[in-house]
C-alpha cells in the first residue's frame, strides 16, 4: 500500500510539474490532458492535445488528435478516436466517434457509433440506435454531398444531397437529391428541389415516396413517383406522372401513359 501510495503521490507531482512547464510556455500544445471540468482541467481549452485526453466529466480543447477518452469531450476539430459517452466535436471530424451521442457539426470522415449520431457532412458510417441525421453542409464549394452508410433503428435521415445506403426498421428520409439504396420495414422518401436531376437507385419498403422523378426501382406496399418514373415499380398500388417503364401490381396508375390506370400490368415508352 505505501509503495502503492508512493507511485501515485509520484505520478501527480510529475503531472503538475509538466502542467506548469507547458503552461509558461510560448507554445499552446500538449501530450495529453485531464480534465474534471472546462474550468478545471491541466491545460485550458486555448491548447491543441497530441496524445491522449481523459475526461472525468468535460473537457474543452482546441484541436484533439489521438485517444479522447470519458464522460463528455467537446473540441473544435479532433483526429483519432473519440471515446465518451457524449462526443461533440464544433468542426471537423476524422475517424471515430463512438459513446452515448455523437455531433459532427463539420465533415465527419470515418465511423459514428452510438445511440444517435449527427454530421453537417459524412463521408463514411453512421450506426444508431435511435437513429441518425446528417446535413446541411455550408460550404462555397460544390463538394457538398454525404455520402456512405446509415444503418438506424428508429430511422435515417439526410437534409442535404446523399450518396449510399439507408437501412431502418422504421423509416429513411433523403430531403434533397438521393442516389443509392433506401430499405426499411415502414417509409422511404427521398426528394429533389431539381426535375432535371431525380432520385436515383431502389427503394424497398412498405410505402415509398418521392418528391419529384425516380429513376431505378420500387418495391413495397405503396408506390408514389408524382413526376416522372424511368424504371420498374412492383407493389399493391403504383403511381405515377410520367411512365417510362413497368409497373406491376394490382392498381397501377400513370397520368402521362397510352393506359392511365391498368390492373396487374402497366407499361410505358
Amino acid at each position: 500500500m505505501k509503495v502503492s501510495f508512493a507511485v501515485i503521490a509520484a505520478c501527480m507531482i510529475m503531472l503538475g510539474l509538466i502542467s506548469s512547464i507547458y503552461g509558461k510556455a510560448s507554445f499552446h500544445y500538449s501530450p495529453f490532458q485531464v480534465a474534471v471540468s472546462s474550468k478545471y482541467q491541466l491545460f485550458n481549452k486555448k491548447y491543441d492535445i497530441y496524445g491522449l485526453r481523459f475526461n472525468l466529466l468535460y473537457s474543452e480543447n482546441n484541436n484533439v488528435i489521438g485517444l479522447d477518452a470519458g464522460i463528455c469531450g467537446k473540441s473544435n476539430r479532433q483526429t483519432g478516436a473519440a471515446l465518451n459517452l457524449l462526443n461533440v466535436t464544433s468542426s471537423d471530424m476524422a475517424g471515430l466517434q463512438g459513446g452515448l451521442f455523437n455531433l459532427c457539426q463539420g465533415r465527419m470522415t470515418g465511423f459514428q457509433i452510438s445511440g444517435g449520431n449527427y454530421a453537417d457532412f459524412l463521408r463514411g458510417i453512421q450506426i444508431g440506435l435511435s437513429g441518425n441525421i446528417c446535413g446541411p453542409y455550408k460550404s462555397n464549394s460544390s463538394d457538398i454531398e454525404s455520402s456512405g452508410l446509415q444503418i438506424g433503428l428508429v430511422g435515417n435521415g439526410c437534409d442535404g444531397t446523399f450518396q449510399g445506403m439507408q437501412l431502418s426498421a422504421m423509416m429513411n428520409v433523403s430531403h434533397e437529391e438521393f442516389t443509392g439504396a433506401q430499405i426499411c420495414f415502414l417509409l422511404n422518401y427521398s426528394n429533389s428541389n431539381w426535375k432535371e436531376e431525380p432520385c436515383k437507385g431502389i427503394q424497398i419498403g412498405s410505402v415509398n415516396l418521392t418528391g419529384v422523378g425516380f429513376i431505378g426501382v420500387q418495391i413495397g406496399g405503396v408506390n408514389s413517383t408524382p413526376d416522372a418514373l424511368r424504371g420498374l415499380q412492383i407493389g399493391l398500388l403504383n403511381s405515377t406522372g410520367e411512365l417510362h417503364g413497368i409497373q406491376i401490381g394490382l392498381l397501377n396508375f400513370a397520368k402521362q401513359a397510352q393506359f392511365p390506370f391498368m390492373i396487374l400490368v402497366n407499361f410505358g415508352k
